[in-house]
């Protein structure tokens, strides 16, 4: 088995040693070109995690169902063209980079419901952009827009909702946002190329039970990039985890707790019916935020995420803090050849380092 680590300490020199001898074969950080060298030195490839829509430009924020900016995640909309166009350039100067052995894209996505900002940031975007996108694409975007709006009136203040009158547009709310993530994928991917035949590519995707809601599809992305980094976190014990599972699917129960039977039974079966998942099986949002989910998830994400992206490598990214980590790695280690570990701190690794060294 092969490990990269996210992260390292500033004693990275000597650190990078020890990273070696335990197994790991890869680090992943931001750009620093002296530590990219000192991994270099000590046999190891460096690789740079960068964002894709990152902005505190409230004018290239999204346009939530209500009319209102919101941020998510720090970023703004995917189809605003000065932000894209600040991405690709950033992935460009990036490549060109000595001693870089490749990047991994981080955020490449729509907001979801573990949205830190609001709820409402999920529920975007709505901007003149991407209404004119979606007219484009031949979609409907005012039936789009009357669908999500209804959905989410139905969760915030218990509103009437027939399934049945929505459910075609919401799913075509997340196909556009598909369309919309893999068109600047692939663009992202060619500027990086361009510049850099011999670098890899990756990124840090949501896991497959949660992916379809960001606009992030295995099968579309899995042609674009080298290698696919699926975040697995199956329990983050810090209040706000976007991205990790636990957190997200706690944010989807938050939408149907608390409400009569009625709403909440058509909440679930909204979101079943556009990601084939059935959220509420999985405890409340109480039990997830204190417990995370069972590390048997973590297995069946993995597999998921095999299945759906052929022959493109799939590198998990899981949590190093995990009590059931030595367990997980052996469960997964007949699906996929190398193991991601977010994230790196003194007391953390040297717990995990045993049990890496064993499997190494």
């Amino acid at each position: 088995m092969k490990f990269r680590m996210y992260g390292f300490s500033e004693n990275y020199k000597e650190l990078f040693s020890v990273y070696k001898q335990t197994g790991i074969q890869s680090v992943v950080s931001g750009k620093n070109n002296v530590a990219m060298k000192a991994a270099k030195e000590s046999g190891l490839k460096y690789y740079i995690c960068t964002g894709a829509y990152g902005t505190s430009d409230e004018k290239e924020h999204c346009q939530s169902i209500t009319g209102e900016r919101t941020s998510w995640f720090r970023s703004g909309c995917s189809n605003h063209l000065d932000l894209r166009e600040r991405s690709f350039k950033r992935a460009e100067d990036t490549a060109k980079l000595p001693d870089l052995n490749g990047i991994i894209i981080d955020g490449a996505r729509f907001a979801s419901p573990e949205s830190i900002e609001s709820m409402d940031a999920f529920f975007t975007c709505f901007c003149p952009r991407c209404m004119a996108k979606m007219d484009s694409l031949g979609f409907d975007s005012q039936e789009i827009k009357l669908s999500v709006s209804a959905f989410y009136h139905l969760i915030k203040h218990n509103k009437p909702f027939k399934l049945q009158n929505h459910i075609s547009n919401l799913k075509n709310w997340l196909t556009f946002r598909r369309l919309c993530v893999t068109e600047f994928l692939t663009e992202y991917i060619d500027r990086i190329k361009t510049v850099n035949q011999d670098i890899e590519t990756g990124i840090y995707i949501f896991s497959p039970s949660l992916s379809d809601l960001v606009g992030q599809s295995y099968r579309d992305i899995s042609s674009i990039v080298d290698f696919i980094s699926p975040m697995i976190y199956r329990h983050y014990k810090y209040p706000q985890g976007p991205a990790c599972l636990d957190h997200e699917i706690a944010a989807i129960s938050g939408y149907f707790e608390e409400k009569d039977d009625e709403v909440k039974s058509v909440i679930i079966d909204t979101f079943k019916k556009l990601t084939g998942v059935d959220y509420s099986i999985y405890g409340t949002r109480e039990q997830l935020l204190k417990e995370g989910l069972p590390p048997e998830v973590v297995v069946s994400e993995t597999k998921k995420a095999a299945f759906l992206s052929g022959d493109c490598p799939v590198i998990p990214i899981i949590l190093l803090d995990d009590v059931n980590l030595e367990n997980i790695i052996v469960e997964i280690s007949d699906v996929v050849n190398e193991i991601d570990f977010f994230a790196y701190n003194d007391p953390v690794f040297a717990q995990a380092k045993p049990v890496l060294e064993k499997y190494r």
